[in-house]
């Protein structure tokens, strides 16, 4: 089995169990908290990575280095995933619970680019106009990107709405050249 279903598998049955338990929120706190902490640790993502290392060891490791910061369902899930060698897939399995979170709570995260930092208004003026359109909760994540020349680049899952100037000017360019 690859391990996209793998890793699918895993995050459905763990938001499962979190949502039994009305862990949900509880799960995607720890979830972020240990990605963040490998993410800014070389050692530590080696260490996950590592065929080398026991999984007691790695169990062990994550127990010392979160203590109480995590919870006790989250820790049995890090266990399992060590026992059965899949720790490595912690980082896609966090993801896809975050995917069935978002989709349970109708929320939708959006990145929203633009050749200059947006203004208060214009920020609300968009997350109002996705919000309407969408019928969903908007989570922004926005980002300045010079390379757009002016307009704006809407990102929503696999969905992008080009609005920028250097596209439109990418699309005169192709229409003039052809």
């Amino acid at each position: 089995m690859n391990e996209k279903k793998v890793s699918s598998r895993y995050a459905k049955a763990i938001y499962s169990l979190a949502k039994d338990r009305n862990l949900q929120d509880t799960i995607l706190s720890d979830f972020t908290l240990i990605l963040k902490t490998i993410a800014d640790s070389k050692e530590l993502s080696n260490l996950v990575e590592s065929p080398v290392v026991s999984s007691k060891k790695k169990y062990d490791i994550f127990k010392e280095i979160f203590g109480d910061s995590i919870s006790e369902t989250t820790y049995n899930f890090i266990k399992l995933l060590t026992e059965k060698s899949r720790e490595n897939l912690l980082d896609d399995i966090a993801f896809e619970f975050e995917l069935i979170y978002n989709e349970a709570n109708n929320r939708l995260p959006v990145i929203i680019s633009s050749a200059v930092e947006l203004d208060e208004d214009a920020k609300l003026q968009i997350i109002s106009k996705l919000t309407e359109w969408t019928k969903k909760t908007i989570l922004s994540e926005y980002k300045v990107d010079p390379s757009l020349k002016g307009g704006l680049k809407i990102k929503i899952s696999d969905w992008v709405f080009d609005a920028s100037v250097q596209n439109q000017l990418d699309k005169l360019r192709i229409a003039l050249a052809g």
